[in-house]
């Protein structure tokens, strides 16, 4: 009877390391907050990337880098937030958004995994709608989308102001998505209000928001979705989100 127990006991102890699920984590870039010439470099190297499509796990989070200067971008500051579910001990489902900031944008990509200890995991990148509200200190601030292929938005010259006060906390509303309210990380906010420029204004944008009609904003979104580059129901939730503007 014992030596049975003992069998029984073992079995489970090795189904239960099988069922271990990692989640979500930057380990590999935790070991980067000495100064290692290598490292730097590495964190160079992966500084002005695009978000869209990206494995959270490959992004340098949490710290300000600098950038070639293409678009005005010279500061870099990349933050995400993450939240979960455990489904017993088998499987994880976790989601959230990945956030990419600079001088004058700002870059989100939101992201769904669902981990299987058996079969793995798998990941979806679903697209942002066509305008969020960026939240200030109490204030709000819609931004559009002005690139598509880097989910970029412009970040208005007040918007960043208040930013750069560096006072109470930052979110973005994305409707349409499982994380529907993104908030920046604490320990990211003070680093963020010396990343945007706090005095400047690019007009283009401005002037471009006001011109571009809806029969435009159809166009562009059209040429995307005959190209491959996002789905049909990717487009038909963008084209609704244009279409009630």
């Amino acid at each position: 009877m014992k030596r049975a127990l003992k069998v029984l006991a073992a079995s489970l102890l090795a189904t239960s390391a099988l069922l271990i699920i990692p989640t979500p984590g930057r380990a590999q870039w935790d070991e980067y907050d000495n100064n290692d010439s290598d490292l730097e470099e590495l964190y160079t190297s992966r500084a002005d990337r695009s978000i869209r499509g990206t494995d959270p796990k490959n992004l340098p989070f949490d710290r300000i880098l600098k950038s070639s200067g293409k678009d005005g971008i010279t500061n870099i500051l990349y933050d995400r937030a993450v939240e979960g579910d455990m489904c017993f001990i088998s499987c994880n489902n976790y989601n959230g958004v990945t956030s990419k900031w600079s001088n004058f944008y700002v870059e989100i990509q939101p992201f769904e995994n669902f981990c299987m200890a058996l079969t793995g995991c798998s990941s979806q990148y679903p697209l942002p709608p066509q305008t969020v509200t960026l939240n200030v200190s109490g204030k709000q601030f819609k931004l559009d989308q002005i690139d598509s292929s880097l989910l970029r938005y412009y970040l208005p010259l007040e918007a960043r102001a208040e930013i750069a006060k560096n006072k109470g906390g930052i979110s973005i509303d994305i409707a349409g998505v499982k994380m529907p309210r993104y908030k920046i990380g604490s320990k990211n906010r003070s680093k963020l209000s010396t990343v945007v420029n706090a005095q400047q204004e690019l007009d283009k944008y401005l002037q471009e928001k006001a011109t571009t009609s809806k029969a435009d904003r159809l166009k562009e979104l059209k040429k995307l979705l005959k190209s491959g580059e996002i789905s049909q129901g990717e487009y038909d939730k963008a084209r609704a989100n244009i279409l009630s503007d």
